[in-house]
This record gives structure tokens, sequence and C-alpha cells, in this order.
């Protein structure tokens, strides 16, 4: 009944942007915040006030909108688009790793003072080391605001349509899928072998009665608005999820995550809990009153599960690298009769 029930009409396109989405605010604000203790670190200092200029809040909006909020936009795309392809948050590093190679060695070390370099720079670095820092006057600088002209405006449209084809391609390759086994340079395998020995053909017919859905825009917003949430309170406050530098842990034992699993006895999460470390293993989990009764798993750093239907290592094999909430989508809830941790 669980499976019917928790996987009610939650579409790709909102499934996908409301994850995109908490991590596109996450990024935002992190950048907000850098504009506010510049702010902050100018009119709060003990610096005479006659040395300063006025306050013009346009002078920082603007910079936050042309230039830091592209971006964010940009540097998610393709956080984003990394992490769901590997299904790893870590993962999102490398996106961050290819901005700063474009903008550092690309644009500003081989294409340095060429034209180019600025349409190249994915963060602007070399509009306002070059551009701003050299072609502006003092005056302009002080009063001048910053605008979408000329190579900044190229830049950010270049970059913009960079992290749209980006975002296209993750969600045309995207797929509901439970993760078995991957790597990097290979599509996953995104489904679970049929338990051997299991004849469909003797069920009696299970009759499901219809019942027509209609979800309206305001429906799918509430719902995309739901995922998103949910996504930024995992990447925001969550060791696991959290690809940004900063959070809480979600271990069971609220101890740092480190290569293990654990065990639940309920679905997503719930219930009676136990881990193991990497190179652990259990050849009867009779003996540990697990026989039978684990129906989610979560799994911790670079640790790797698997698990097996018999005692003694033997029976059907399936090896698990990544959280499974509800064990019964793939037929192995309360079916695991010994494991080894890698």
């Amino acid at each position: 009944m669980y499976p019917l029930v928790y996987t009610t009409a939650v579409t790709k396109a909102e499934h996908l942007g409301g994850r995109f989405l908490a991590a596109l605010v996450l990024n935002a604000v992190l950048l907000l915040a850098v504009q506010a203790g510049i702010m902050l670190g100018i009119y709060t200092s003990d610096v005479d006030a006659k040395f300063l200029a006025p306050f013009r809040p346009a002078a920082y909006l603007t910079n936050y909108a042309f230039i830091a909020l592209p971006n964010a936009i940009v540097a998610t795309a393709l956080q984003f688009s990394v992490a769901t392809r590997s299904g790893r948050a870590m993962a999102s590093y490398a996106g961050s790793m290819l901005l700063m190679f474009m903008s550092f060695f690309v644009a500003s070390l081989l294409l340095f003072k060429r034209g180019l370099g600025t349409w190249l720079d994915p963060i602007g670095m070399r509009f306002i080391i070059e551009d701003l820092a050299h072609d502006w006057t003092m005056v302009e600088r002080n009063v001048r605001l910053v605008g979408l002209e000329g190579a900044l405006l190229g830049n950010r449209l270049l970059w913009l349509v960079v992290a749209l084809v980006t975002l296209t391609l993750t969600y045309v390759r995207f797929r509901f899928a439970h993760r078995t086994e991957s790597t990097w340079w290979r599509r996953s395998k995104a489904y679970a072998p049929t338990p051997a020995g299991v004849d469909d053909t003797t069920s009696a017919p299970v009759v499901v009665p219809h019942v027509p859905r209609s979800f309206g825009i305001a429906i799918q917003a509430r719902k995309t608005l739901a995922v998103a949430l949910d996504s930024f309170r995992v990447i925001a406050f969550n060791r696991r999820g959290r690809g940004f530098g900063f959070g809480r842990d979600e271990d069971p034992d609220n101890r740092p995550a480190r290569d293990r699993i654990c065990v639940y006895e309920d679905i997503n999460y719930g219930g009676r809990s136990q881990c193991w470390n990497a190179d652990e293993e259990e050849r009867n989990l009779n003996g540990r009153g697990w026989n039978d009764r684990i129906s989610s798993i979560r799994v911790y750093g670079r640790a790797r599960i698997e698990v097996y239907r018999d005692a003694d290592y033997r029976g059907q094999r399936l090896r698990i690298e990544h959280d499974s909430a509800d064990l019964g989508a793939i037929n192995w809830s309360d079916q695991i009769s010994s494991f080894q941790v890698r």
C-alpha cells in the first residue's frame, strides 16, 4: 500500500524544480550575505564619515542583480546537474571547480587582455578587474552604477544560456528510478533484478479503482515548494546532503558521519535502528534480531552494502550505494538475512 501512496503524482518537473529552487535560494542567500557584509564593514567601521560616500542602496542592488545573482544561477545549474547525474551531493564541487577553472585559468590567464576572455568568464571577474578597475575613472567608480550593457550584457546572456541548456539536458536525462549501482562514467543501473522463483501468474488479480485527479497550477506550485523546502533543509542542515560547507549531522547517534550504513525496521528511516561501519559484516542476522526485518537503509560517506536474501551471503544479492527510504519499492523489504559493508 505504501508505494501506491508514496508515488502519488509528483512530476519530474516538480521534483527537479523544487530541488533546484532550494539550491538556488541557498546560493543566492550566501551571495546576498556577501553584499550585506561589505555594507556593514563600510558603514559600521570607525572611518571618519566625511571620507565615506553617501549610502546608495542602488549600488548594492545593481551589483547583486547583474553580477552576483546570475552567478548564483549558473553555479547552481552546474552543481545541481553534476550532483543529479552522479547521485552524490559532494559531486557538486566538480561544478564549482569548473567555474573556477574557466574564470581564473581560461579567462584570466590564457585569454588575458583579450575580449574573448571577458565573454568566457562565468563569474564576471574579468569585468571587475579589467573593465571596471582600469577603464572607469575614479569619479565613475564613486558615482556610476553597474549596468547591463556591452561586454557585461553579452557575458551574462551567454552563461545564462549555458545554465539553461545544462538544466534542460539534466531534465531530459533524469529518470525516477532506484539507484542500485552507479559509476561516474556510465548510467546507473536503475532497477533491481526480479526475485528468482516468483511466479506472478498465480496471483489473484488486484483491481485498483481509477480516481480522476486534476492538479491545477496552484497545486503544482505547492508541490514544487514542498519539495524545495524539504530539499533546502537537507542541503543546508544535513551533512549527507549538503554540498555547501555547513550544516549538522543527521546521523542517528548524532556523531560525525563516516563510512558506514544504518538499517531501520520501518520505512522512511523509522523505528528501531542499528549501524555498522565499513568492512563489517553480518553472516546471519537472526542472531542480531534483524533477520527479515530491515525496511530502509541509510548510507554514509563512501560506504556501500551488499545484502543477501539468505544467511551466509547466499541467495539473491543486491548492492546499495545510496539511501533507500523504502526497500519495499524494489521488493527487498523484510527480505535481508545477511550483508557485507564495504
